[in-house]
């Protein structure tokens, strides 16, 4: 809820909330590269490096990430 809170604070959307099949298309996407910079920023700003440094290891060349129970929970599904 913490994350959360803090995304709302600087961005009127959630990652969630992006349609990449919209029509016409959800161009809030584009941004994500920017967003992820700025929760990491915030992050440290917090003091909350372990996570930041979580989530930068996990996502490296790409701008979304996604919890690892989320992660297994698609893949045993055959999502991923």
């Amino acid at each position: 809820h913490l994350l959360r809170a803090c995304w709302r604070l600087h961005f009127q959307w959630l990652p969630e909330e992006l349609m990449p099949a919209s029509s016409p298309p959800d161009f809030r996407m584009h941004y994500g590269a920017a967003a992820k910079k700025a929760l990491l920023d915030a992050l440290i700003r917090l003091g909350q490096h372990d996570m930041a440094s979580l989530i930068a290891s996990t996502t490296e060349g790409s701008d979304s990430f996604m919890p690892e129970d989320v992660n297994d929970w698609l893949a045993t599904r055959g999502y991923t």
